[in-house]
């Protein structure tokens, strides 16, 4: 043929060519055709010549050419040639039309190939078919209808296969839905199977396989709604009058499933079908078609922002109508619908409340049950549903339920919606979250053992009012915020909660001892049998419902004999030393004991009775553990419900936190600590926790304005701490050891200790005087007692010693405060602590003695710490019999004395606060060590010396030697050594004085001047011309020690008798020869060095 037919540039093509040669001329015709189609034609010449290359193109060795990128490229051709070319240049007829558009669906099954360049041409394609009406014309075209309706499935079904096929059809998404637009408006044909292909797509099991057809589906049916509006609504009336749909056909049985969708997509298409709703649901019989129809409206109005019940009123009173009568699908339908009704159509909730009212009383208890769950699932939504009071009058009736399943499922979900106030952001939700709490707590009321709440309300505790799965800080949150939501009656039910607990735990601690150790003797195991059906009894009295709980635990009992699995892990749950954190793990581990699955359906009648004794058994467990694990608060738990109270006392954060009242915040959180401190007796492994809760509570109490709260706070823990300390329960053998290493304290020894140590942080931290003195006054009982504070002997030797050393480390705790050592702490008991000084116990004096020299050597930190006037305790250290112990005291007097030197540097040489020594002993005369002989003359007098004794007046000597010694010895320095004139005359000055603590005490006066005398005589001792250099200034009187009295003057008085002066001066005569001759000695030497050691009393 001419290549004149042919557009410019473009070769002759033949069938026969080599394949490659034959698709790189089809491509470039494929070209030059879009280039004409571009530019356009009007000539008629042009148009013959295109028709033929139409025909030539048409040829069956081109159409059904065995290469797929030739046939394709030949549509494409195809394609652009009709785009330009008139349909009335054709001598149509049907049997060509049908192999041309055969032609052309054959190549758009080629969509879904993996060829990327057979695909390319495919989009190509599509793009041409789909800018004009060239196949929905060439359709037109046909005249048979049977071809028309072949043509239309075939081509339907194509693309939409072809579209399900491929996975992203992005690319030519527009061109799909253009094409299948323009063909459906513009045949102005329909076909049953060609919309059934359609709508087919939209059903869910296909959305969910195909979503790709379904985008195109829907945007295709809302273009095309006025050309599919009657043949989808035949279609649908037609199943739904009918008995279904053919089974041929895709969407049959599936047409309310269609509406629902349709409805959504184009909700014109279905304005006259909703009347035939309306016939199936005046059928009195539950039919089929009812259900179905009942289902899909139920779904259609509970939508989100739905307006169908109001566009169809008369639609959804038939709706209501039909939820409420005999019919148990339709009350089970608006039951399980009705989460949805509460949350997405809150204008629809004046009709669906009330019919859940009636469904509450509902004959079927699967109806009564969903109707509490339908509720909890709106909570779990959303909380505002809430706002209909109706809802909690609904609960309120089924925790009255006569079944226990729909008792116990009303009692967990007022949990749960409790938990979720609590969770979220809703303050102004807190006042149900109260209703609640007391509600729940109100139902745990006496008789206990015939309460059939007490289980439940303890699995509700701990897994939604304060959950035992979260961690100790956010649950005694959650405990603490309880607490402040209940009233005094709630608050009573919580403290029977505690004591039916411990009861219960004692009771099933007691049950597992039983079953320790087999029993061989048969007349022992029936004993041993009735005694843990015993116990099993006792224990029902805390589970509520006795009688039914009495027959699970005997089955339990049983079981535990058998079963050591579930032995081992009862013995591991109800450990004391368990946290809720164990608990969790437990549980979690050991769900193959604690859970019983059938595993056969079909048993026999023994089979089932040993189904239900197991399910018995596991659910008698599960009620066990829910009552050890209710309100737990363990070690770790206490300390942060302690830091809880702590904040909630000092400041409004935590209340705010919490939408709690801030005025009462801090009160309510003092009594809950309080509420569980107290369940803790001396048998509790926590006993010794509450101590250390109260000593750290102490120790942060931080500083606020409300005064009552810190009475209430002081009272509170002297209450508990002092029960501990007053109280001498313990019984232990005499014949026990002298002394207890610390880590091997007994446990109640150890209790005693850490709650004088908490007394002591709570008198500090307080700092008020009514509150120290009840604390000094159980300090120097214990001290004056022998360790005991009542004057008993059920304490051992090794307890006491423990507890006297405890007081007198406390003692100086709190004198190491100066303010409240100057203003608060009576002199009377610096003199009765100094009795630990000579102890009994070795281990007591070796420790109080390194306890006073850490509080008086503090310089190093920048601190006084203890005044001066604590080296006096060390002048009794003259009387210690043992050599080890006596020289540990001296090298501790000289190491207190040399700070004490160290700290009178500083201030006289460094900060220059004094002119010099004697400056300061004018301003600051606790710094000045030798300011504690004053108060170790008056300790002389109390504890050493006695008229009627001449031993006594030896040890006085000898322990005025002790102190002395250390203040005059060159080893600790020359600055700041007085000169022994100041001595001389301060005991001058002491005679003049009278006690401060017993001013009218004339016996103790009296010992205290003839003290001074003995010290007169000891000063003889030294070499007057030794020290003269040394400062001398005048004595300044502690009048906290001593009353200056100017009336008299005793200076002239002797006190001793001449029997104790002749020994006195025959004990100073042969220290004088003796310092005499050392001095002469050293002199002649050249040497200077003189130590003034005083010679001891001899042995």
């Amino acid at each position: 043929m001419s290549n004149k037919i042919y557009p410019v540039d473009v070769l002759s093509i033949n069938a026969k060519q080599p394949l490659q040669e034959l698709i790189f001329g089809l491509k470039n015709l494929l070209l030059s055709l879009r280039g004409v189609c571009q530019k356009g034609t009007d000539e008629e010449k042009n148009y013959d010549e295109l028709v033929i290359l139409f025909h030539r193109l048409r040829n069956p060795d081109f159409l059904l050419h065995e290469d797929s990128l030739v046939k394709m490229t030949v549509a494409c051709c195809l394609g652009q040639l009709l785009e330009v070319l008139p349909f009335t240049s054709f001598p149509w007829d049907d049997e060509d039309l049908v192999v041309l558009l055969n032609f052309f669906i054959k190549q758009l099954e080629y969509f879904g190939t993996s060829d990327d360049v057979i695909f390319k041409y495919c989009v190509i394609l599509l793009k041409i078919l789909s800018k004009t009406g060239i196949f929905s014309g060439l359709f037109m075209c046909l005249r048979y209808t049977t071809n028309k309706e072949n043509i239309y499935d075939a081509f339907l079904l194509t693309v939409c296969m072809a579209v399900c096929t491929r996975s992203d059809i992005s690319m030519a998404e527009t061109y799909i839905v253009q094409l299948l637009k323009n063909f459906i408006n513009n045949t102005k044909y329909t076909s049953n199977k060609g919309i059934d292909i359609i709508l087919s797509s939209i059903l869910q099991e296909n959305i969910e396989k195909h979503p790709a057809m379904y985008h195109v589906a829907v945007k295709v049916i809302r273009s095309c709604s006025r050309a599919l509006d009657f043949p989808i609504r035949m279609l649908l009336l037609r199943g739904l009058q009918e008995d279904g749909i053919p089974v041929q056909t895709r969407i049959g049985g599936h047409e309310f499933e269609v509406m629902f969708e349709l409805h959504h997509i184009c909700p014109s298409l279905l304005v006259g079908v909703w009347s035939q709703l309306e016939v199936f649901l005046l059928d009195s019989l539950d039919s089929s078609k009812k259900k179905i129809a009942l289902t899909l409206l139920a779904h259609m109005f509970s939508e989100e922002d739905s307006d169908f019940a109001f566009k169809y009123r008369r639609l959804w009173n038939s709706f209501k109508l039909c939820v409420n009568d005999s019919s148990s699908f339709g009350r089970s339908l608006i039951v399980s619908c009705a989460p949805k009704f509460l949350i997405n159509q809150p204008d629809l909730c004046q009709d669906i409340i009330p019919i859940l009212q009636r469904r509450s009383c509902d004959s079927e208890t699967t109806i009564r049950f969903g109707v509490v769950k339908a509720i909890n699932k709106a909570t779990k939504m959303d909380l505002n549903v809430l706002q209909h009071p109706a809802l909690f009058d609904i609960l309120k009736k089924s925790f009255c339920d006569k079944n226990e399943i729909v008792l116990k499922e009303a009692l967990v979900t007022l949990g749960l919606i409790y938990r979720r106030i609590t969770d979220s952001k809703y303050p102004s939700m807190m006042r149900k979250a109260m209703w609640i709490a007391n509600t729940l707590m109100h139902l745990y009321t006496s008789p206990y053992d015939l309460n059939i709440y007490i289980p439940h309300i303890e699995k509700v505790v701990v897994k939604c009012l304060v959950p035992c799965e979260l961690p100790p800080e956010r649950r005694m949150k959650k405990l603490l915020q309880l607490w402040c939501l209940l009233d005094d009656e709630s608050r009573s039910s919580f403290h029977h909660i505690q004591e039916l607990k411990k009861r219960a735990y004692e009771a099933v601690l007691r049950l597992l001892s039983l079953y320790q150790g087999p029993s061989d003797v048969e007349s022992s195991t029936n004993q041993l049998v009735w005694k843990r059906e015993m116990l099993a009894g006792k224990i029902s009295l805390t589970m509520g419902n006795q009688k039914e709980v009495h027959q699970r635990l005997v089955l339990l009992t049983k079981e535990l004999a058998e079963n050591q699995r579930l032995l081992n892990f009862l013995q591991e749950y109800v450990n004391e030393t368990n946290s809720c954190e164990d608990y969790e793990r437990l549980w979690s581990e050991n769900q193959d004991v604690v859970s019983y699955t059938s595993q056969t359906k079909k048993r026999s009648l023994t089979s089932k009775r040993r189904v239900l004794k197991q399910e018995s058994i596991v659910l008698t467990v599960k009620n066990l553990c829910a009552k050890v694990g209710s309100f737990l608060v363990d070690q770790v738990a206490l300390k942060e419900l302690l830091k809880l109270v702590i904040k909630c006392v000092s400041s409004r954060d935590i209340a705010e936190d919490l939408h709690l009242a801030g005025e009462m915040a801090g009160k309510l959180a003092i009594e809950l600590l309080y509420e569980f401190m107290k369940e803790l007796d001396t048998d509790s492994e926590h006993y010794l926790t509450r101590e250390v809760a109260v000593g750290q509570f102490a120790t942060h109490l931080p500083n606020y304005a409300d005064t009552r709260c810190i009475s209430y706070i002081t009272d509170l823990c002297h209450k508990l701490c002092q029960k501990s300390v007053l109280e001498d329960l313990e019984d232990e053998s005499c014949d026990g050891p002298d002394w207890y290493e610390k880590d091997s304290l007994p446990y109640r020894t150890k209790c005693k200790v850490v709650a004088l140590k908490a007394l002591t942080r709570l008198t500090i931290r307080l700092r008020e005087p009514r509150t120290t003195e009840r604390t000094l006054t159980i300090l120097s009982k214990i001290v004056e007692n022998g360790g005991a504070y009542s004057n008993t002997n059920s304490l051992s030797a090794a307890t006491k010693a423990w507890l006297r050393l405890t007081a007198g480390c406390s003692f100086l705790k709190i004198c190491d405060v100066p303010h409240v050592y100057a203003k608060q702490v009576k002199k009377i008991y610096f003199f009765k602590m100094a009795a630990l000084m000579t102890d009994e116990s070795e281990f007591v004096r070796r420790m109080f003695v390194e306890k006073l020299r850490q509080r008086l050597m503090q310089w190093e930190q920048q601190r006084y710490g203890l005044p001066s006037t604590f080296l006096s305790y060390f002048v009794l250290a003259g009387m210690e019999q043992d050599e080890d112990v006596k020289s540990c005291m001296l090298h501790t007097l000289n190491l207190c004395v040399q700070d004490k030197r160290q700290q009178v540097w500083s201030l006289v040489c460094v900060t220059r606060l004094f002119k010099s020594t004697s400056h300061l002993l004018t301003r600051c005369q606790q710094a000045v060590p030798e300011f504690c002989v004053q108060t170790a003359l008056q300790i002389v007098a109390r504890f050493v010396f006695d008229f009627a004794s001449e031993t006594s007046v030896h040890q006085a000597h000898e322990c005025l030697s002790f102190l002395l010694n250390s203040l005059l010895s060159s080893k600790n320095g020359n600055f700041g050594l007085l000169a022994t004139d100041f001595y001389v005359k301060l005991f001058a000055l002491m005679r003049s004085c009278r006690n401060a603590v017993n001013p009218e005490d004339e016996e103790l006066n009296k010992k205290i001047w003839a003290t001074c005398e003995i010290g007169e005589y000891l000063l003889s001792t030294v070499n007057p011309a030794v020290n003269n250099d040394a400062e001398a200034p005048g004595p300044i009187i502690d009048e906290k020690f001593h009353i200056l009295d100017p009336s008299i003057d005793k200076t002239d008085i002797k006190y001793l008798t001449s029997d104790i002066e002749t020994l006195l001066n025959k004990t100073v005569a042969p220290q004088l020869v003796s310092y005499t001759a050392v001095s002469a000695a050293a002199a002649a030497a050249g040497d200077m060095v003189v130590d003034y050691k005083f010679c001891l009393w001899p042995a």
